[in-house]
């Protein structure tokens, strides 16, 4: 069994499929943050000075297995002059 066909089994699984979805979107955060970090020209380091938490937070969103909260983003917006832009988009179904 090959790697695509597992996945395909373990997803038929509502617990596996919650965590995995939730891995999908945790690393979409952490790559979304480290092109804001490195656009803005920042360290971790400094990052977390701008919004008073420590060097490892940031490590720890940029690791894509850490979803952070809506919160702590926004403070990373703010830090950032940036904004945060959130939307819904439709799921293309794999045809069989």
């Amino acid at each position: 069994m090959n790697l695509k066909d597992l996945k395909k089994e373990l997803i038929k699984d509502p617990n596996f499929k919650k965590e995995w979805n939730k891995q999908d979107l945790a690393f979409d955060i952490s790559e979304a943050l480290i092109r804001l970090r490195i656009e803005k020209g920042l360290s971790q380091g400094k990052l977390a000075k701008k919004i008073k938490s420590k060097q490892s937070a940031i490590a720890r969103a940029e690791n894509g297995n850490y979803l952070p909260s809506l919160r702590w983003l926004e403070k990373v917006a703010k830090a950032t002059k940036s904004k945060i832009i959130f939307k819904f988009e439709n799921i293309k179904k794999n045809k069989k």
